[in-house]
C-alpha cells in the first residue's frame, strides 16, 4: 500500500495561524503516542464519539485488525485506529495491528504518534520493508529528517530498486545535506539536471539583472518581465542548493533556507539599483503612507489570522484530521535547529523583502497598469499562493496576499507590506521554535 508522495517543494514562509495549530492543541510529544499515554481514556473517547459504531460483542485480535483494514479502506481512519488499538490491548505483539495503526495515524496527520506505533511494529520485524519505508515517510512529514534516514536505508537495503525508496531517501540525504549520498542514488539524472538547474539560473540571473540596470521609457514593468524574475527566485533556490554541496567545507549546505537567501540577494540588489531608477520605480522606494493606513493594514493583518486559524480548525473538523499545515513547516522546523541564525534570517528578513519585491512590486505594478488595482489585488495574490505550491495552505496564503496587496495599494510603496511580512514570518518563528522547546 502506497499513496503517491508530496516532494520538496521551494522553501519559502509559513503562515502564523497554521503554524500555531499544533501548538495550541496540545499535542502529545515526539515518540509517544497518545494511545500509548492514556489508552482506556482514548477508546472512551471514541465510543463516546461514535455510541452506536462498534458492536459490544467481543472480538477476537485478528477480527479487530480485519476490521481496521476494511475502516481503512473506507477511509474511516479514526474509527481504523480505534479497531487497531483494541487489538494491540488484546495482543500487544501482533504487527499487522500496529503497523496499521501507523497508518491510520499517517492518514490523519497524527506524524508523531504514526511514527511511534511504526516503531512499534519494527521491535517485532525489523527487517519489514512497509513498515521501515511508512515510517521513513512519516518521520519526513514530522520534519525528523535525520531519524527518517536510518528507516529509509534500511528499505533501501531490502528492495534496492524500489524508486519511491530512493526519492524519499533522496530528499533526507539533501535536506541533511548529505549531498555525496543523494548524488549517488540518481547520478546520471543528478548530473544532468543538476547542471542544467546551475547554467540556466547563472544565465538567467544574468541577462534579467543587465536589462533591470537600464532605463527604459515605459510606465509599468512587463508581466513578461516580472513572471521571469519569480521563476528565476524559484530555480535558483534548488540550483544554488546543489552549488552548496559542491563546497560542503562551508557549512552552508547544511541548512535547507541557505538557498532563499543566496536566491534572494540578486533579487534585492535589483531593487534597490535598478527597478528604484525606473520611471515605474515609485513603490519600491522607502514610503511607509499615512498613519491610518499602518493601522488599518495592521488590524487586516491580525483579522487575515484569525480567519486563516479559525479556517484550519473548521477544515479539521470536517475532514477529522489534524489542522493541515504547509509541508515546508517541517522543513522550516529542520531549519531552524541546524542553524537558527540562517533560518530567522531566511525567515524574517530576506524572504519579505523577495517576496514583496517580487509579488507587490513587479507583478502587482504590471497588472495593476493594464487591468487596474482590483485585479492587480487578485492576480498578484493569487500568484503569491500559487508560487508556494503549497495546496492546503493556498486559502491562508492568498488572505495574507490579500491584505499585502492591500497595503501596497493605499500605501503606494512595497515597504509596509514588507514590515507587515515581516511580522507575520517573524511570528511564525518565533512561534515554531517555542512549539519546539514545549514538546
Amino acid at each position: 500500500m502506497r499513496q503517491k508522495q508530496c516532494s520538496v517543494a521551494p522553501l519559502i514562509v509559513a503562515i502564523v495561524a497554521i503554524s500555531i495549530a499544533g501548538v495550541a492543541s496540545g499535542e502529545t510529544p515526539p515518540g509517544k503516542s497518545a494511545l500509548d499515554a492514556n489508552p482506556e481514556q482514548y477508546l472512551q473517547s471514541l465510543r463516546l464519539k461514535h455510541p452506536q459504531g462498534y458492536s459490544v460483542a467481543a472480538k477476537s485480535p485478528n477480527q479487530h485488525c480485519s476490521t481496521a483494514n476494511s475502516l481503512f479502506y473506507q477511509k474511516r481512519f479514526e474509527d481504523a485506529a480505534y479497531e487497531c488499538q483494541k487489538c494491540v490491548l488484546l495482543e500487544p505483539a501482533n504487527f499487522d495491528a500496529h503497523l496499521w495503526l501507523g497508518h491510520s495515524f499517517y492518514e490523519l496527520r497524527r506524524y508523531d504518534d504514526a511514527a511511534s506505533s511504526l516503531k512499534k511494529a519494527l521491535d517485532l520485524k525489523p527487517n519489514d520493508f512497509d513498515a521501515n519505508y511508512w515510517r521513513g515517510v512519516t518521520l519526513m512529514r514530522a520534519g525528523r529528517f535525520e531519524e527518517a534516514i536510518h528507516n529509509l536505508e534500511k528499505a533501501n537495503e531490502v528492495k534496492k530498486d524500489d524508486k519511491p525508496t530512493r526519492r524519499e531517501l533522496f530528499f533526507a540525504y539533501s535536506i541533511n545535506g548529505q549531498y555525496g549520498k543523494a548524488f549517488r542514488l540518481f547520478p546520471l539524472f543528478v548530473a544532468i539536471a543538476g547542471s542544467a538547474l546551475i547554467l540556466a539560473y547563472i544565465a538567467g540571473i544574468t541577462i534579467l539583472f543587465c536589462y533591470s540596470l537600464k532605463i527604459r521609457p515605459v510606465s509599468s514593468p512587463g508581466l513578461g518581465f516580472s513572471l521571469a524574475w519569480i521563476g528565476i527566485f524559484g530555480e535558483g533556490q534548488i540550483a544554488l542548493v546543489l552549488i552548496l554541496g559542491l563546497f560542503s567545507w562551508t557549512k552552508l549546505n547544511e541548512n535547507p533556507l541557505a538557498g532563499v537567501i543566496l536566491a534572494g540577494l540578486p533579487v534585492i540588489a535589483a531593487a534597490a539599483i535598478g527597478f528604484a531608477r525606473q520611471p515605474w520605480g515609485e513603490p519600491f522606494l522607502w514610503r511607509l503612507g499615512p498613519e491610518r493606513v499602518i493601522w488599518l493594514s495592521s488590524l487586516l493583518l491580525f483579522l487575515s489570522l484569525v480567519f486563516n486559524g479559525a479556517f484550519a480548525i473548521l477544515l479539521a473538523r470536517i475532514t477529522h484530521k489534524s489542522p493541515p499545515i504547509q509541508e515546508t513547516v517541517s522543513l522550516i522546523q529542520y531549519a531552524l535547529r541546524s542553524n537558527p541564525v540562517i533560518a530567522a534570517l531566511a525567515m524574517v528578513v530576506v524572504a519579505p523583502i523577495v517576496e514583496e519585491v517580487l509579488f507587490r512590486g513587479l507583478a502587482y505594478g504590471a497588472l495593476e497598469k493594464r487591468r487596474g488595482a482590483r485585479a492587480a489585488i487578485l492576480g498578484s495574490s493569487l500568484l503569491f499562493a500559487l508560487f508556494h505550491l503549497q495546496m492546503l495552505a493556498f486559502v491562508p496564503l492568498f488572505c495574507l496576499g490579500l491584505v499585502l496587496c492591500w497595503a501596497r495599494w493605499k500605501s503606494g510603496s512595497i515597504a509596509l507590506p514588507i514590515l507587515l511580512h515581516a511580522f507575520n514570518n517573524g511570528l511564525a518563528t518565533l512561534l515554531l521554535k517555542v512549539s519546539e522547546h514545549s514538546t
